[in-house]
């Protein structure tokens, strides 16, 4: 599609404006979102009533989701530089500069959604940090996180400055988990085994060290400036490294902005969970976790006393059956294209899959014993897979190379117990590229020919994720 000239310079000129206000609309975006979470965080929603949980609920969606603004701006510009980075890159370096522009992107630093990891790392020096800790170093690998959990956070802990640096995380973090854009997952204040969990094996593998990993990236990084120093000059030079800075930037303020979604995601999933509270007092629900099963609109209508129904249990027991056979359904492609109802299609996974508008963009091997990917984070790595399809498969992770269809935020503090990462789908913009960049993680992402059906935890492959080549050794 055309579009007018007259169109295109006023596009122009609004990214051009956009561009050179970023810091500014970010600043007063953060601004206000700080000091409506700060409001929401002291607040106890299990103290509320129904109508003022519908009302806060309001509140936030008129102050705050309807006002997402500088993440939205900002992931525009991140696209264009990132594109437009890519497109320098293939253009004036060649094809052959493979994974250069990913290395470019490493050791980025002041990245809040590393700073989780790294406070944890922190932690895990300190219990392991010299003769002073001793005891508490055998106290806590001799124990489950169960146990951990249940000591440290009941009324008298044995190791107080233990409790309070867990304490302290949770209070800052503990919004995160796996799974955190979906409001029914539990997350670390609900259960905070899985963080309990990382600070162990860090413990046991001593890989806490923040300096030796941001060596690592820094080395990266440099490599692939001096590339770059020694492929261009001039004019082409400035604007290449310019570009970099941007998309740098871009990158920056994206990871920081998404940290806020994850904020604004977990004071909402508590909000949710003490109207569910409220409902199943009320003998509306068979479970308070059952709200999850409600739209928001059916909870508005049904609080303004405006609802088609009265009973709202039997409409959350139909959706938790239809929810169990949503998951017991392979997953699509990335992209494709359905007429009419959609959700008729997802009943016939193989016409799904035959209607994939990416397959022929998906690096393919011809090899049965290798897989194909996307290079993320450069590094050449052998050993053990540990297929994890849900935290729990991740307990006691040892170095091994983690292997998993998808990741988001709350993964991270599994990559320092892990030698490599391969993840089935995912993007060089997702969290876990992102991220793994900046840990300097040897990573592959958007692995074709059925990744986590191929491979099984205890199987030895070969990792090449310069090259984004998968090895199967046994």
């Amino acid at each position: 599609q055309h579009y007018p000239l007259a169109s295109r310079i006023l596009l122009l000129f609004k990214t051009f404006q956009r561009w050179r206000d970023i810091d500014s609309i970010i600043s007063d975006f953060q601004t206000h979102f700080d000091r409506i979470y700060r409001e929401a965080r002291g607040t106890d929603f299990k103290t509320l009533s129904f109508q003022e949980h519908l009302a806060l609920y309001q509140k936030y969606d008129e102050e705050l989701l309807r006002r997402w603004h500088a993440p939205i701006i900002n992931d525009y510009l991140c696209m264009v530089f990132f594109g437009l980075l890519k497109k320098l890159t293939e253009k004036w370096l060649g094809s052959e500069a493979g994974s250069l522009q990913n290395d470019l992107l490493c050791g980025q630093g002041d990245l809040e959604s590393t700073e989780p990891t790294k406070m944890l790392m922190r932690i895990a020096a300190w219990i392991d940090g010299g003769p002073e800790n001793a005891g508490l170093r055998s106290w806590w690998l001799a124990r489950t996180s169960g146990e951990i959990t249940r000591e440290l956070l009941g009324a008298s802990s044995p190791h107080p400055e233990a409790s309070r640096r867990l304490r302290e995380f949770l209070d800052r973090y503990g919004f995160r988990c796996i799974n955190e854009l979906k409001l029914e997952a539990a997350d670390l204040h609900d259960d905070p085994s899985f963080v309990i969990e990382a600070i162990s094996a860090y413990v046991r593998r001593k890989s806490y060290s923040i300096e030796e990993m941001e060596v690592r990236e820094r080395a990266i990084r440099e490599k692939a400036e001096s590339e770059v120093r020694s492929r261009l000059s001039g004019l082409r030079l400035r604007v290449y490294f310019w570009v970099l800075g941007e998309a740098r930037r871009a990158v920056r303020n994206r990871e920081n902005l998404r940290f806020d979604r994850t904020k604004i995601f977990g004071v909402v999933r508590h909000l949710f969970r003490a109207m569910g509270h409220r409902l199943h007092l009320m003998g509306q629900l068979d479970h308070e976790g059952d709200v999850f099963y409600l739209t928001t609109d059916e909870l508005l209508a049904w609080g303004e006393g405006r609802s088609t129904t009265l009973n709202l249990a039997p409409i959350a027991r139909a959706r938790k059956r239809e929810f169990e056979e949503f998951e017991a359904t392979p997953p699509p492609p990335d992209r494709f294209i359905t007429v009419g109802a959609a959700t008729y299609s997802s009943r016939f996974a193989q016409i799904l899959m035959d209607s994939d508008l990416l397959r022929s963009e998906v690096p393919a091997s011809t090899d049965p014993n290798v897989l194909m990917g996307t290079p993320c984070c450069p590094g050449v790595v052998e050993g053990v897979v540990r297929v994890v399809k849900q935290a729990s498969d991740a307990q006691g992770l040892d170095g091994e190379i983690l292997v998993t269809e998808r990741t988001d935020p709350g993964w991270v503090p599994l990559y320092p117990s892990c030698s490599g990462l391969l993840i089935e789908r995912g993007s060089l913009l997702s969290h876990s590229a992102v991220v793994a960049r900046e840990l300097g993680l040897p990573t592959i992402v958007g692995v074709s020919g059925g990744l986590v059906k191929k491979l099984k935890t205890g199987m030895r492959v070969r990792v090449d994720a310069g090259r984004g080549e998968i090895r199967i050794l046994t």
